[in-house]
């Protein structure tokens, strides 16, 4: 995981939306880890669309403050 965050830091452009689009379904699937998977959640569009992209960063919003709460 940590070669998709460099990678994705890095700005291989061909793959950035899949890389990021690929960490935050990890982050929020597989780790829990909400708040880092709306930050990769951020750059999903040209990936899944302004649509999908908006309702996981929507959901993640949410799930992020539930877990806070």
């Amino acid at each position: 995981m940590e070669h998709l965050e460099q990678a994705a830091a890095l700005g291989v452009r061909a793959f950035e939306g899949h890389i990021h689009l690929r960490l935050a379904i990890t982050f929020e699937h597989k780790l829990r880890c909400f708040e880092r998977a709306l930050s990769h959640a951020a750059y999903t569009t040209s990936e899944e669309g302004y649509l999908g992209s908006t309702k996981r960063q929507a959901r993640l919003t949410r799930r992020l403050a539930e877990s806070r709460a």
